[in-house]
Order: structure tokens, then C-alpha cells, then sequence
């Protein structure tokens, strides 16, 4: 393996620590060339690429000075008087797991790490550890790094995936079986307004680079969900495809049959989760047409949004009508209740700020008979985040099977303009994130988050960055709700009591 050259001292510190550098092989670094040239001014020696190709050591004149030649470099870069158990291994005695000797250029990142963060006594805990001693005041970072996966860098580091999660190609491979999967729809040709949130999984995925196993607990949950019993991959993208809106619903509709038809990993489950990341929100319609036939029974929905999204497609300005065109962003739920998709009676729409069609209530009229209950923007004010839950909980109840749908444009424009309806007078990230938490107790059989527009997202990624928080709120439920299912609450850590204030 080869090390490159533009690791810095910090990321070296942890890799020479824990026993990643091979033992002679490695790209040197420009900082260390000027020394190997003048240890091979002073001792005539010829190397050839040393640094910059294989490191191999041309063959001297003489057997000694071809072994005092390797001993002289082996010196220079620290790999002599190793220490461990190693059988023939390039640096002598020391073998792959760190214990043997190191290379100089992993000690002067050790050191440098050590004076930078002002630990005076950090190269004394450093070789410690290399020997498998424990300091009871510095836990052990290798044995951290082990557990956590740090080897892999740091959050900004790497290939996006959903908060670093394991990549599969789930759907190609039928044999891959997982508790929940994260899975991007973009596809976006349904909406009525802006396009673009066929860019929403990529930019969720980037804004989610900051969420790891390693810093992952929820400390309003007690868990993390990362490190949980649950096997959670992201399971890549559907090939959707932007050209035909019924090719396209057909497409995601085998999809999530597919995906959920598998057995889960853990006995907690009896399907597999999905999270999806929209991707607009007629998705939702697949989705339900799915787990419909899976749970073989109706789902209720829990939908957050600026809008009804049960339109009558005849409400559309359109006099060029057709079958295809009844299908798109807000029409989707309408269509999924006259397929006897959805549970009647046990459904609620949160977030309610929008205009209504002509001038009257009829579209509450048509809302009605599809049994949702309807909770404004401005309920809220009135009753707080706890009335919100309140309701929420009482309607739908923690046994029936819930499909939990959240449209970014739930949120304040203010707070969340990276979407394709945007209506002013939302709520803000606090609140969302405290009503999520409150109905942790629900049965939650799939999600998504849809309509993030990262076009019209500002410079710093605001409402990808919150799309990324609800799904680790959303992963955080199911897990807690899938320990106490198989009994092992217990494990949810106690919340620490709040300061006085």
C-alpha cells in the first residue's frame, strides 16, 4: 500500500499509530527526499526511485555493503530494533499490527500532533500504546479506531455516501440483506413548479459527511443508531428514468418491491426499512403501492408538508389531460387513497400553509374523504411543538404500520429555500426536529425526505444539511423502536438531567 503525499501530519499521526504504514514500500514524502539524498552523498550509496517508485534498493558492489546498505536506510527511517513478533518482513522483526519498529516519518507526525494539541506527554502516551499499554487517563485510539472505523479519514474525506454508510448495490443483488436501507429516487419530471430535486440524494449524501458511526449517538434517544443492532447500508440509487412519468412510477414501484420483499437481517423487523431520499414527492405513491402489498394491509401516512398533496388532478390548469398527467407531486396521495392505499381514519397532514383551489373549501372537502387529519403551520403557535405531538400521537397511534413522509418544504423558506415550492410562514429546524423526536413511538415501516432543489439552496447547503438531520432523526426512531420491540430497552442509555438554570 502506498501512502500519499499529501496526508497531513494529523491523519499520519493516526495510520503510523495504529499500525497502518507498510514496512519499506511507501511514497516518502517531499519533506524526507533532501535527507535520503544526503544519506546517500554520505555513504556512496545508489538507490535508484527510492520515494517515487518502488523504493527498491539497487544492488550495491558486495554482499556487506549491500547489508550495511539496508541497515544504514533501515536506520534512516526508523525501522530498526523492531520489536515484535513479524517472520521475515521487510522492517526486521516487526510485524503488520504495529507492535515492531516505525517509520520516522509516522514518529515526527506523532510528535507534531502531540505539540499541536499541547499534549506534553503525547509521545510518551504514543509508544505506549504502540506496546499495547493502556494510559487510564487517554483511551485507547486504535482499539477506537478499530470500532468506529477511522481508518477510513475524516468526515470530509472519501466517497458520499449517506453519513459514511456502507455502499451495496442492493437492488442487483439479491443475497444482500439489511435491516434499513438508505435510497436515493432522482427523478424530479412530476413536479408542477421549479425542477431539480433529482439532485436532492446527491446533496443530502454530501450535507450528511459530518454524521459517522464515531459521532453518532443521539443523546435525546439514548442510542446509536450507527453502531445499533441494525445493519444500515446505502443502498445506491433507482435508474429512474427522466423521459416517461409511467416508465418512471413502474420503475420505483418494483424497486421498493424488491427491497422490501427481502428478510431482514435482524429477527426485530419483518421487512426491511426504507429511507428514501427524493427526489419529488410523487415517489411517496410507489412507495405505498409497495408496502401495501408487502404488510398486505392499508399504511397510514404521516405526512409533513406546506401542501395538501391530495389534489383531484382535474384541479391542475391543464386542458391536454391524460392518465400519465394525473400522476405527479400533488396528486399523489389522492391517487394512492382511491387505491385503497391508505388507512383511512389514522392519517395526519403537519405543516398546513397553503392556498386552496378556487374560492372555497372544496379541496378540504376532497381531503376529507381521504381521512387525513389536518394540522396548520400556525397550530403551533397555539399549542407548541408538545399540542403538535400531541395530536399526532393520538391520531395514528404506535401499532399500525406508518409510512413517515417529510417534504423539505415543511420549513421556513428562510431556513430552507433549496426546494421547488417554497411558502413562506413555515416552521423552523428546531421545531421539526423536536416534533420527530416526540413521536419516536410510532411504527415506522418507511420513510422520505423529498423535494430538496439544491439549486436554489444557499452557498452553505442549508437545506441539505437539513434534509440530512431529519433522516438521522428518522434512523434514530425506527432503531430505538426496534429495541424496544425485541425487548432490549435496556440498552438505550439514560439522558443525563439538564443543567439548572
Amino acid at each position: 500500500m502506498k501512502i500519499p503525499v499529501f496526508f497531513n501530519p494529523l491523519s499520519l499521526s493516526l495510520l503510523a499509530l495504529c499500525g497502518v504504514f507498510p514496512p519499506t514500500s511507501f511514497v516518502v514524502g517531499h519533506q524526507h527526499q533532501d535527507e535520503v539524498t544526503q544519506h546517500n552523498l554520505e555513504t556512496n550509496t545508489n538507490t535508484e526511485d527510492f520515494g517515487h517508485g518502488n523504493g527498491k534498493i539497487v544492488e550495491s558492489v558486495g554482499k556487506e555493503e549491500k547489508v550495511k546498505e539496508k541497515e544504514e536506510l533501515e536506520r534512516l527511517w526508523g525501522f530498526e530494533n523492531g520489536n515484535g513478533n513479524g517472520n521475515g518482513n521487510e522492517n526486521g522483526n516487526g510485524n503488520e499490527n504495529g507492535n515492531g519498529g516505525w517509520s520516522r516519518w509516522g514518529k515526527d507526525a506523532d510528535f507534531e500532533s502531540g505539540r499541536w494539541i499541547g499534549e506534553e506527554s503525547f509521545e510518551k502516551r504514543v509508544y505506549a500504546e504502540r506496546q499495547g499499554e493502556q494510559d487510564s487517563d487517554f483511551p485507547n485510539s486504535c482499539q477506537t479506531a478499530e470500532k468506529f472505523g477511522l481508518k477510513d479519514g475524516w468526515s470530509f474525506s472519501g466517497i458520499s455516501t449517506f453519513a459514511h454508510l456502507e455502499y451495496k448495490k442492493c437492488l442487483t443483488n439479491p443475497e444482500e440483506l439489511f435491516d434499513i436501507g438508505i435510497l436515493g429516487v432522482p427523478f424530479d419530471t412530476a413536479v408542477s413548479y421549479r425542477p431539480g430535486a433529482r439532485f436532492g440524494p446527491k446533496a443530502i449524501r454530501a450535507a450528511s459527511a459530518r454524521q459517522t458511526s464515531f459521532r453518532g449517538f443521539n443523546t435525546r434517544a439514548g442510542i446509536n443508531p450507527y453502531t445499533s443492532f441494525a445493519r444500515i447500508l446505502d443502498c445506491g440509487d433507482i435508474p429512474v428514468t427522466p423521459l416517461n412519468n409511467a416508465v418512471a412510477l413502474e420503475q420505483m414501484t418494483a424497486a421498493y418491491t424488491e427491497l422490501l420483499n427481502r428478510k431482514p437481517l435482524s429477527s426485530s423487523f419483518t421487512h426491511p426499512k426504507i429511507i428514501s431520499l427524493g427526489g419529488d414527492h410523487s415517489l411517496a405513491l410507489a412507495a405505498l403501492r409497495a408496502l401495501q402489498k408487502v404488510y398486505n394491509q392499508p399504511i397510514a401516512v404521516l405526512h409533513f408538508d406546506a401542501h395538501l398533496d391530495t389534489w383531484h388532478p382535474a384541479k391542475y390548469p391543464d386542458p391536454w389531460t391524460s392518465e400519465q398527467a394525473q400522476f405527479n407531486h400533488g396528486s399523489m396521495f389522492w391517487l394512492a387513497s382511491n387505491e385503497g392505499l391508505i388507512l383511512n381514519g389514522s392519517s395526519v397532514h403537519a405543516g398546513l400553509r397553503t392556498r386552496l383551489s378556487g374560492d372555497d373549501y372544496a379541496d378540504y372537502e376532497d381531503d376529507d374523504r381521504q381521512g387525513f387529519l389536518r394540522i396548520s403551520a400556525d397550530d403551533i403557535d397555539d399549542m407548541g411543538p408538545q399540542g403538535i405531538i400531541k395530536k399526532i400521537m393520538d391520531r395514528i397511534g404506535t401499532e399500525v404500520p406508518v409510512y413517515l413522509s417529510l417534504d423539505i418544504d415543511t420549513l421556513d423558506p428562510g431556513v430552507a429555500p433549496g426546494t421547488g415550492t417554497p411558502e413562506p410562514g413555515g416552521w423552523t429546524m428546531r421545531e421539526v426536529i423536536r416534533i420527530l423526536r416526540g413521536i419516536e413511538g410510532l411504527n415506522v415501516v418507511g420513510a422520505d425526505v423529498v423535494e430538496v432543489s439544491p439549486s436554489y439552496d444557499g452557498a452553505g447547503g442549508e437545506t441539505a444539511l437539513s434534509a440530512a438531520q431529519v433522516v438521522f432523526e428518522m434512523l434514530t426512531s425506527i432503531v430505538k423502536r426496534g429495541l424496544r420491540d425485541m425487548g432490549k430497552i435496556a440498552e438505550v442509555k439514560e439522558g443525563r438531567k439538564k443543567d439548572e438554570l
